[in-house]
């Protein structure tokens, strides 16, 4: 019987590939995950070691927020580095340390039936790249569109949706979106 592999993990030259025009930004790592409304969750990331070890904690569980009541089509922004973190997510920071990567920033796209969230992650002793992500929005959201078509176009990223986590209840964010 074949074992069945995780995308991020079957297909790191691909991811790797599509993730290069990030390293302008400083952007080392480059993650998707999404939750839809029947809660399933669905993760890529761009190292295989980290994601490997992400899928082994199953951090999927605490990543990824389903909020099917904000607007449709508009992104919100979460920088890790400002926000206070719950458990859960302060090991999956001190985790990504453990990599050398952090500086995080989550865009969050709220859809009907889906919440997508790309993560860009930069070195971890890059203190400017919070700057580089404002001052370079543009960069962010042109790569947030490559990645949708490849999501969309490319077999190899798209097997994601056949990997899903299932929760039984799907984590809410707080009424208030990430600013």
């Amino acid at each position: 019987m074949n074992k069945i592999i995780h995308p991020c993990l079957e297909h790191t030259n691909i991811l790797g590939t599509i993730t290069k025009p990030l390293q302008s930004l400083g952007v080392i790592f480059f993650a998707y995950t999404a939750m839809d409304h029947q809660g399933d969750m669905y993760c890529l990331g761009s190292k295989p070691d980290y994601a490997s070890a992400y899928l082994q904690h199953n951090h999927v569980h605490s990543d990824v927020h389903y909020r099917p009541d904000f607007a449709t089509d508009q992104y919100h922004y979460h920088f890790w580095d400002f926000v206070n973190l719950d458990k859960n997510a302060a090991e999956l920071y001190h985790m990504a340390a453990n990599f050398k990567q952090s500086h995080t920033l989550t865009v969050m796209q709220f859809t009907e039936t889906m919440t997508h969230c790309f993560h860009f992650s930069g070195a971890i002793d890059d203190v400017g790249i919070n700057q580089r992500y404002l001052e370079r929005l543009d960069v962010i959201h042109a790569y947030i569109d490559y990645f949708s078509k490849c999501l969309q176009n490319m077999p190899e990223v798209a097997a994601i949706f056949n990997h899903p986590t299932h929760t039984k209840k799907p984590v809410l964010l707080d009424a208030k979106p990430f600013t």
